[in-house]
């Protein structure tokens, strides 16, 4: 199953988690004691601006194979694990980089390869633990929105 993410990294917390120190998703902001008002929650929805709806909707559902909900007010939604992807009528690409969660990137990319998905390159590892690799690969939906796949690489023992 392929959960959507939105990681929007430090330019210090990226180069930490490159050189192996911290893992992007356990940087601490804040030394405070009290946790702020939305620790803890999860992403409800995130919203992709397209110029074609038609052309999206069979992209996000047909190519990428994710689950349509509904179609509401020139909205359409999209399961995605516990949160919803709305794609609307407007400019895309505004800074938005929708991450799926996916640890085998290697079968996603040749099925996602077989729908005519292009990637800006290949397969890459953007940290590396003791016990796992996080792996990286970038692509765009039709109207050039930034989209990857991102999953952690449990490493064999040796």
């Amino acid at each position: 199953m392929i959960r959507a993410h939105i990681l929007i990294p430090t330019l210090a917390s990226a180069a930490l988690a490159l050189a192996g120190s911290t893992p992007l998703r356990a940087v601490e902001l804040s030394n405070s004691d009290e946790p702020g008002p939305l620790r803890g929650h999860k992403f409800a929805q995130i919203a992709i601006q397209v110029t074609d709806l038609e052309r999206a909707t069979a992209f996000y559902r047909d190519v990428l194979g994710l689950q349509q909900l509904f179609v509401a007010n020139g909205m359409v939604f999209f399961a995605v694990g516990d949160a919803r992807l709305m794609i609307v009528h407007g400019k895309p690409g505004q800074s938005t980089i929708v991450y799926f969660d996916d640890p085998n990137l290697e079968r996603s990319q040749v099925r996602l390869a077989k729908s005519g998905v292009k990637f800006a390159g290949p397969i890459e590892i953007v940290q590396r633990t003791k016990s796992f690799e996080l792996k990286l690969l970038e692509f765009t939906d039709p109207d050039g929105n930034p989209l990857a796949l991102m999953g952690e690489v449990g490493l064999k023992e040796k």
